[in-house]
């Protein structure tokens, strides 16, 4: 068995044969507390999804889960995207703040409203995860498929990189991101810069400190289903 599991940017196209889960059910009839209780069990908290925007130059940790080719476009009402479903998890950084839309409900007397969400540390130690977290980007969802095809976690560190067409005609990752760096400076007056996202590959220390976190927690992740 493998101490190192992750597939980071690099991976080969080839899939490999898949190993075989041990069965996920408890026989319950011979416990004498079968009982299941709600720490037991991750989810059931709302968490709000994070932009890459925010994840920049922090290691992660994308667990895949589904492809759906023809997913619905939150951005554009009755078209269709290409969308990986992953499990996400953010191994550095320290504290982490971002924006989301809170919708109203009125039942519960919310409004709604733009709102901050914020974690105070985010480390190998207190890691932030996000199950069902959906990854639309294109050179992402590529790499995703042959991690999944190979059941692996997808390692990296989130970059901006410009959109093909601009790639083609010679722009670099580096002045796209001083492109968007200006754009924000100027209080994202102005056309936003195009570009895409990418997973840089982890430096080795990176890695070290993903691998150190799948030993710890790898009893509690659910089993990769081979794509």
């Amino acid at each position: 068995m493998t101490t190192d599991p992750f597939a980071a940017a690099q991976v080969a196209g080839t899939a490999q044969a898949s190993t075989a889960t041990a069965d996920p059910f408890t026989a319950t009839g011979d416990m004498d507390d079968p009982f299941a209780t709600s720490s037991d069990y991750r989810g059931g908290d709302f968490t709000p999804s994070v932009p890459l925007e925010n994840l920049q130059g922090r290691l992660v940790v994308m667990i895949p889960r589904k492809l759906d080719p023809n997913a619905a476009d939150p951005n554009n009402p009755g078209k269709t995207r290409e969308q990986y479903t992953v499990d996400l998890t953010v191994l550095t950084g320290g504290r982490l703040a971002y924006w989301y839309k809170q919708k109203a409900d009125a039942e519960r007397g919310t409004p709604e409203e733009m709102k901050e969400y914020v974690v105070d540390d985010v480390s190998a130690a207190t890691p932030f995860s996000i199950t069902g977290y959906w990854v639309p980007q294109g050179a992402i969802i590529g790499k995703l498929k042959q991690a999944h095809a190979n059941g692996r976690p997808y390692l990296g560190v989130p970059a901006m990189i410009p959109v093909k067409a601009d790639r083609d005609k010679g722009k670099t990752a580096a002045q796209v991101r001083a492109e968007v760096a200006a754009w924000i400076e100027r209080g994202r007056q102005g056309a936003r810069p195009r570009y895409t996202w990418v997973l840089d590959d982890p430096t080795p220390e990176q890695r070290a400190v993903a691998v150190q976190w799948w030993k710890t927690n790898r009893d509690q992740i659910p089993a990769i289903t081979p794509a």
